[in-house]
């Protein structure tokens, strides 16, 4: 066979050559038509068979398509059907790996990620460890207190306290729920007070586009587990770390409503959007 590896490779001044792949025998000797193998539009691989050198065909048959094919790099389109030429330059497996994989957009036809009731009778059981004690404090290490002025209508405000009136901070137990779906992003979580039978709970007036954070009287025994089709569905929240302590509170009633503060001192404590303009969503959890 008469073949140089060489005029495989490519060389300035041959960027208008025609495809030329195929390894053949003398033009004067013709090969049949069942004797050629047809790889790729404009190259073929012409094989006679050759017991001393079988092997040795084969593997130069496939190193001058692999060359081929780096030579000639395949154009693609995006997806406004423009043309795109990748450059000689490219390294040759990213050239291999972008002729492959082109990018899909994907339409979304199942229900978001997150949602609470994914089986029939599916419920967020509580957990039987004990509760996590903690104190809050918001970005601006404003302290989360319980103003207990009047016990009827306990309410949580943000302060920024100074020094020797750290008693003043709530002291919160958060209860783990086992999650009836592996789909939930975060850890679902009951905050209430230590000390009390109060729950921090979420509602939507009558009348009312958003919801409002309440601290609610509840009995402990009634939260064992919580149905997400279930009004007690409104004591649950989605407890979420990023980072080193960045922690969130998220209604699972409510989704996409967070526990927040607001950026001014001695605000109440409520509910807003994510990244909401003056509020504070993301808290320091301290044991």
């Amino acid at each position: 066979m008469d073949f140089d590896l060489a005029d495989a490779l490519w060389s300035p001044g041959s960027e208008n050559e025609e495809l030329d792949g195929k390894c053949s025998q003398p033009e004067e000797k013709v090969v049949p038509e069942d004797k050629i193998c047809w790889l790729h539009k404009g190259l073929r691989v012409e094989v006679e068979y050759a017991p001393s050198g079988q092997r040795c065909l084969k593997k130069v048959a496939h190193l001058v398509i692999a060359l081929q094919r780096m030579k000639h790099t395949p154009k693609i389109s995006d997806s406004t059907h423009n043309s795109l030429w990748l450059e000689r330059s490219d390294d040759p497996c990213s050239v291999i790996i972008n002729t492959v994989f082109q990018e899909q957009i994907m339409v979304q036809v199942q229900q978001p990620v997150g949602e609470a009731n994914t089986r029939p009778n599916a419920v967020f059981k509580r957990s039987d460890s004990l509760p996590q004690q903690c104190k809050l404090c918001d970005q601006n290490q404003k302290s989360l207190v319980a103003n207990a002025t009047n016990p009827e209508s306990m309410a949580l405000v943000a302060i920024t306290l100074r020094g020797g009136q750290g008693q003043m901070r709530a002291k919160f137990k958060l209860s783990r729920y086992m999650s009836p779906s592996c789909s939930i992003p975060a850890q679902p979580v009951v905050v209430g007070i230590v000390g009390t039978d109060r729950y921090l709970s979420c509602s939507k007036p009558e009348g009312s586009k958003n919801p409002v954070l309440h601290l609610e009287k509840c009995l402990e025994d009634q939260l064992h587990t919580i149905c997400p089709e279930g009004d007690k569905l409104r004591f649950l929240f989605y407890k979420k770390t990023t980072g080193i302590s960045q922690t969130t509170f998220e209604s699972a009633k409510y989704r996409r409503w967070f526990i927040c503060t607001s950026v001014e001192s001695t605000q109440p404590v409520e509910l807003c959007l994510e990244k909401q303009l003056g509020k504070l969503s993301c808290f320091d959890v301290n044991d």
